[in-house]
């Protein structure tokens, strides 16, 4: 995303919209990736925004966290990905 943000306190939040910007989900419906932007610091209180992914698979019927703040291309190749 082009430009920066200016925030004059320390205190400002971390998400820069709190709702899910994208999701993606497997063939067979047990992996999927979520998709947020998130601010990054800088320097001088400048901030950049990124989408950070957060990536879940369902194991023994409980949903697990296998990795946060990874880049879409991560994403894609975790959804694509065969488990045995």
């Amino acid at each position: 995303m082009t430009g920066c943000i200016k925030v004059t306190h320390m205190r400002a939040p971390n998400d820069v919209a709190k709702h899910a910007s994208k999701r993606m989900v497997s063939a067979d419906g047990t992996r999927w990736a979520i998709g947020r932007k998130q601010k990054r610091h800088l320097a001088n209180h400048m901030f950049d925004i990124v989408e950070c992914w957060t990536l879940k698979q369902r194991i023994d019927g409980k949903v697990v966290t296998m990795d946060m703040h990874r880049d879409e291309a991560a994403a894609i190749e975790f959804i694509k990905a065969v488990t045995l």
